[in-house]
This record gives structure tokens, sequence and C-alpha cells, in this order.
């Protein structure tokens, strides 16, 4: 499977973070899969650590590109044709860094692992199988999850997620010589 990993999973996989589903994590970690960061996550990172809206367990330098490094994460470039491909993305998330997400998903036909309520309205294949969800594996129908994350993941918004499993390996924790 081709993997695009979004900024809140990226950094609970990291973390260890229960709120990642063992799926979700299971799919990060199998080497058989081609796991892509998206160069909009490591942008969205910088800026709320700037602005003091996020704190990282790590330093910025160990996570990116660090954790990218010894998981067997890939960063992905944007390129002119992910910008093209925003132009005519519906406006269903206000989220700049997600949309650019979304838009490389579409073009470079990556199934996206996020925990985002507004993704499911997009045309791009999803990895969410949350807790909240429940625990079967297969179709599934977005729960709400604004009281946990403050997003808009009302019925009108929700749609079908597909969540597919893949057997693991343990491949995180950093090594230690990425500690800071």
């Amino acid at each position: 499977m081709r993997l695009l990993i979004d900024t809140p999973a990226l950094l609970w996989f990291c973390e260890g973070n229960a709120a990642l589903s063992a799926t979700a994590r299971a799919a990060m970690e199998d080497a058989a899969n081609d796991r892509h960061v998206s160069h909009a996550t490591a942008w969205e990172v910088a800026i709320k650590v700037a602005l003091g809206k996020l704190k990282l367990q790590v330093g910025f330098d160990v996570l990116f590109p660090g954790a990218l490094d010894a998981n067997g994460f890939v960063l992905l470039p944007s390129r002119m044709d992910h910008y093209q491909a925003l132009i005519p993305l519906p406006r269903h998330h206000g989220d700049q860094f997600d949309r650019l997400i979304i838009a490389q998903a579409e073009v470079e036909g990556l199934t996206v692992v996020t925990c985002d309520g507004a993704f499911p309205a997009y045309a791009v294949p999803l990895l969410c199988d949350l807790p909240w969800l429940g625990s079967e594996i297969g179709q599934k129908e977005v729960g709400d999850c604004s009281d946990v994350f403050g997003w808009d993941s009302s019925p009108e918004r929700s749609s079908v997620i597909r969540s597919p499993f893949h057997a693991a390996r343990r491949i995180f924790p950093v090594p230690h010589a990425w500690a800071p």
C-alpha cells in the first residue's frame, strides 16, 4: 500500500500515543508499504511550534528528518501538479496544509492515514480506523470526534472510510541517537 501520513497521525505514531489505532500504526510500521510524509506536514509543524500552538516531545530537528529516516518514511515534496490539483478541489476543509495533503494524495494515488473528520468528504482513499469508530476493520462511518479534537464531523460531512489492515513489525521509538 502507498500511504501519505497526515500530521496528527505522524505525531501520534512518533509519541506512541494510543489515540492512533492499531490498524493505522501497523500500516505505518509495515516496511512493505510505501510510507510518505508531505513537506506540508514539516511546514505545518514548524509553524505551529514557532507560534507556540504545538509542543513536541523531541526537537523539530529530531523529528525532521531523524524520525522519518529511522522509520523509513519518505518526505514527499510538492510539485506544480499538486498545486494545480488544489484549484478544482472543493473547499470541504479550511486547513490549507490538509488541502495540500489531499491534493498530493489525489495526484500520487496515495492512501491518507488521518484522524481528520473532514477528509472523507474528498475522493481519496483513507486509512482511518480510530478507537471511537469501533473495533471492526472494513467499511466504517466517521464517528463524532468534535468533542475530542474540535473538528466538524457532523453527519452531513461524513462518509464511508476504507480501513485496510497490514501486519507490522515495531520500528519506533526512534533510536537513542536521535534523542535531544
